[in-house]
C-alpha cells in the first residue's frame, strides 16, 4: 500500500457495505452504483444549504456549461450530423427559477457492462443478472424505496410494461449490443 504500482481495492462486501443504505456498488446500475454527491457552489448559486433529492446525471453538466458560456452546442460538425446533447442546464435550479431539474416524464437510461437501467419519474427498472434478458428487469419505486429491497414487477404490471417500453426506444436510440445467448454458450 502506499507504493507507486500498488492498487488498493476492497471486496464486493465491504463495497456493498461502503454504498449503504443502497443496493450493490460501482459497476452497478443500482442505486448503490449511480448514486454519488454532488456540491455546487459559486457566486451565482442561490440555492444554497439545501439537498436536492431529485435526478441529477453527469450528462446534465454539458448544457449547464453550454448556458453559462452563452453558446449552442452545435448541430454539424466536418458536415456531419451531430447527436444531440442529452439532459437539462442546472442553472434554473440554481437560480431558483425552478424547483426541478428533470420533469416525472423526463427519461434516463445506461447500459454497463452488461447491466442496464432506465428511470423515470420515481420509477426504475433495473437489470443485474448476466447473461442480459428483459426478463431479469426488476421494478421500483425510488420515492419511497430507495434501497430497492422490493421488487413491484408483478404487482405493478401495467408500470412494469411501460418502463420496458422506455427501455426498447432507449436501447434501439443509443444501439446497445448486448452479446447473443448463442455467443456466451460458445464461449463456456
Amino acid at each position: 500500500m502506499g507504493n507507486y504500482d500498488s492498487y488498493i481495492s476492497y471486496e464486493p462486501q465491504w463495497a456493498e457495505a461502503g454504498s449503504s443504505p443502497f443496493r450493490y456498488f460501482k459497476d452497478f446500475t443500482t442505486e448503490g452504483g449511480i448514486t454519488t454527491p454532488m456540491i455546487i457552489s459559486g457566486p451565482k448559486v442561490k440555492n444554497k444549504n439545501e439537498i436536492y433529492h431529485g435526478l441529477v446525471t453527469a450528462m446534465d453538466l454539458a448544457p449547464t456549461f453550454y448556458e453559462e458560456a452563452q453558446i449552442s452546442y452545435p448541430k454539424t460538425f466536418e458536415n456531419h450530423e451531430v447527436y444531440p446533447l442529452k439532459g437539462n442546464s442546472l442553472m434554473p435550479y440554481v437560480l431558483v427559477k425552478t424547483n426541478e431539474i428533470h420533469t416525472s416524464d423526463y427519461v434516463f437510461g445506461m447500459e454497463h457492462n452488461g447491466y442496464a437501467m432506465i428511470r423515470k419519474g420515481d420509477w426504475k427498472i433495473t437489470n443485474t443478472i448476466k447473461p442480459f434478458s428483459e426478463n431479469h428487469f426488476e421494478l421500483y419505486n425510488l420515492s419511497n424505496d430507495l434501497a430497492e429491497k422490493h421488487n413491484l414487477k408483478l404487482s405493478e404490471t401495467d408500470k412494469y410494461a411501460e418502463m420496458l417500453m422506455e427501455w426498447s426506444k432507449f436501447s434501439k436510440e443509443i444501439k446497445v449490443q448486448l452479446p447473443d445467448q448463442l455467443d456466451i454458450n460458445h464461449k463456456k
